[in-house]
């Protein structure tokens, strides 16, 4: 019997560690995001794995305003490590001059469904991105997200 409570003790220590770690990993991955990807080597951190295993997550921001090294390919980065429970995700490209509709295209399917906010922002960008990147982004919204 004591052998047995000391076991789950250990086992949830373990899990509160397990968290607590998860949980800082990914505020570092999410700090060093836009470093990552202006020097190309978000899937040498394996950055996408670590956020995505942040699984307690529910708010994400990423800012890359002003970088001209941020392209439509790190949507697919940022869809890669979406944490499952994510409610609140923004992300701002104001100023990112090679952003186009397929940074959409690319991320829109892997909205996670707990989704109800999403903030995008573009600004100059803008002028690249089409009626399709908008069309196939409002066909994955989450049916929780407000339309």
């Amino acid at each position: 019997m004591v052998a047995s409570l000391q076991s789950r003790a250990n086992f949830e220590r373990q899990l509160g560690y397990t968290r607590v770690n998860q949980t800082l990993r990914g505020i570092f991955a999410v700090a060093g995001w836009r470093q990552a990807v202006e020097r190309g080597i978000v899937q040498a951190l394996d950055l996408t794995t670590v956020l995505a295993e942040d699984v307690h997550r529910t708010e994400l921001n990423l800012d890359f305003t002003g970088s001209i090294l941020v392209s439509d390919a790190a949507a697919l980065e940022i869809a890669s490590g979406l944490p499952p429970k994510l409610e609140s995700l923004g992300i701002s490209c104001r100023w990112c001059t090679e952003i186009s509709h397929d940074f959409l295209i690319q991320l829109a399917p892997a909205l996670p469904a707990a989704l109800t906010r999403l903030s995008l922002s573009f600004g100059f960008a803008a002028k690249k991105i089409a009626a399709e990147g908008l069309l196939a982004l409002s066909r994955h919204l989450p049916r929780t997200a407000p339309r």
